[in-house]
């Protein structure tokens, strides 16, 4: 039980550097590395937003709503998310 709780703390510790790394204005870097952690823990549904608005960013709006859509399936009283969906389509 404690390696299962290591392993999520290891996911949120990543996530927040790369979250780090956007808000810092690496958008592009922060994009791979929320698809390359995505794609090694495709269960960890907290990457799908802030890739949403990674994408968006980029001007990457069709795959922007796709992430922010996965997110709001799992969350949909999510109203900031609901708010980026809407400035995506």
């Amino acid at each position: 039980m404690g390696q299962k709780v290591d392993i999520q703390q290891q996911l949120v510790n990543e996530l927040n550097d790369i979250k780090t790394a956007h808000l810092a204005g690496q958008v592009e870097e922060a994009i791979k590395r929320y698809e390359m952690l995505l794609m090694a823990h495709p269960n960890f549904a907290s990457i799908l937003h802030p890739l949403g608005i990674a994408y968006q960013q980029m001007g990457q709006h069709a795959k922007a709503a796709d992430a922010i859509s996965q997110w709001l399936s799992l969350f949909p009283d999510d109203y900031d998310a609901l708010i980026n969906l809407s400035n995506s389509l």
